[in-house]
């Protein structure tokens, strides 16, 4: 690689040798293979004996109101107050009352459990195995989210009012 005249003018003994070195790298990138192979991809099974979750129907439905038993409040959030808390609980699904759900467990966005547990017209009431009302709606959740279930991927629902209290069908 030549230089004009003008521009290697001044340029000290140390300037000259990284250009050679630039020149060179220059000239082996361009004679280097157009294409290189790229490695395939491996295939990835599910592991002997893992249970598979069979896929979600496109058909639930956005609003829902079901009877569900309380089945774990999940991680504990702090009371709400610098943070808006979120936590979601777990419920296994009786009966469909209105919308439709077809799967047997629902995740509900609860905000400030905390205040919730100690505010709910009978606190003693809410505690795993308890059979409640739900009305619930698919949503943008806002806040700090404490999810102990967050591996499992199923949409998360947000509470509208308070649980009521049911029977179970």
């Amino acid at each position: 690689m030549k230089l004009p005249p003008d521009l290697h003018v001044g340029m000290g003994p140390m300037l000259r040798p990284s250009l050679l070195i630039v020149a060179s790298l220059a000239v082996s990138a361009s004679s280097a293979p157009a294409q290189q192979s790229l490695p395939r991809r491996a295939k990835v099974s599910t592991p002997a004996g893992a249970a598979t979750r069979p896929p979600r129907s496109g058909r639930d439905t956005a609003e829902l109101t079901v009877i569900a038993r309380l089945r774990d409040t999940g991680t504990r959030a702090p009371p709400c107050g610098k943070i808006a808390a979120i936590g979601i609980h777990r419920y296994e699904v009786l009966q469909v009352v209105s919308g439709h759900y077809d799967h047997h467990d629902l995740f509900v966005a609860v905000p400030c459990p905390a205040d919730f547990a100690i505010s709910a017209p009978a606190p003693a009431a809410y505690v795993a195995g308890a059979v409640f009302q739900l009305q619930v709606a698919r949503g943008l959740l806002e806040g700090s989210v404490f999810d102990a279930f967050a591996k499992d991927k199923s949409p998360r629902y947000l509470l509208h009012g308070e649980p009521i209290p049911a029977q179970a069908p």
